[in-house]
């Protein structure tokens, strides 16, 4: 047995596919020199996932096998690889003493930023291509019902509620944003509206079209979002950890 016997190929899981994506996993194949593996996961918390083979980096993309799978989640997650095989980086996030307890908040938050700035990038893309690849998160934020926030003290839902939105404003559907601000507003979370606001700016200002600079603004971003308490810092930056005539791996080591 290989140590890649229980991957499938996307004709093996017999998704609908297009040219559109077809393309884009020729593309990133090209890049990674490898064939894109599929792995059907149960029980696992994102409906989908890209990931590379910690031993010799194959581009694979894990999903959960009690969903459906569509043909934009494809697309959606080799776009993901493309990015890193073009050095976006992989990052590898450490928590101080002071911030141990807290580690799985923080780490909510800290993948929802990061994965907002990527979408960011291929969005616009997937709707070029015919995709509408924020019709799940605007049927979920049109129709959600927000807490109130009452007078406690400020707790782990204003930084997650901040994230959220930020994640909104990144994804470009003016729909679900005005209907997300205004849901925050009314029931008090003006604190998350202002900080991803913040932060949504601030990305914006310091671009993030290369990869350091996404490193740079993603380190700004939670900064903002929790007002530098616990302060993130960058590490390490590790270029061409990888080194490749096609692609090149950077790392990125965060603390919080």
């Amino acid at each position: 047995m290989t140590p890649h016997d229980e991957y499938l190929s996307v004709t093996e899981l017999q998704i609908p596919s297009t040219s559109r994506t077809a393309t884009l996993e020729a593309e990133v194949e090209t890049l990674f020199g490898k064939k894109v593996l599929y792995l059907l996961r149960p029980g696992i918390h994102e409906r989908a996932a890209a990931v590379l083979d910690r031993k010799d980096d194959t581009p694979t993309i894990e999903f959960r096998a009690e969903d459906e799978i569509e043909e934009s989640t494809v697309f959606h997650e080799l776009y993901h690889l493309k990015l890193l095989a073009e050095g976006f980086p992989i990052y590898n996030l450490s928590f101080s003493s002071a911030m141990t307890p807290y580690e799985g908040s923080l780490r909510q938050v800290y993948e929802t930023i990061r994965a907002a700035m990527q979408h960011a990038h291929f969005f616009p893309i997937m709707r070029n291509q015919g995709f509408d690849p924020t019709a799940k998160s605007r049927s979920v934020i049109t129709g959600m019902k927000v807490p109130q926030r009452g007078n406690r003290a400020r707790d782990r839902g204003d930084f997650h509620n901040a994230a959220d939105l930020f994640a909104t404003h990144m994804a470009g559907d003016q729909i679900a944003l005005a209907a997300h601000i205004e849901a925050l507003r009314r029931c008090g979370w003006t604190f998350s509206v202002e900080k991803a606001n913040q932060a949504y700016e601030v990305v914006r200002r310091l671009g993030f079209d290369q990869p350091r600079r996404e490193a740079d603004a993603l380190v700004a971003a939670l900064n903002v979002l929790f007002e530098d308490q616990p302060r993130a810092i960058l590490q390490r930056w590790v270029a061409n950890r990888q080194k490749r005539s096609t692609y090149s791996l950077n790392e990125a080591e965060l603390m919080l």
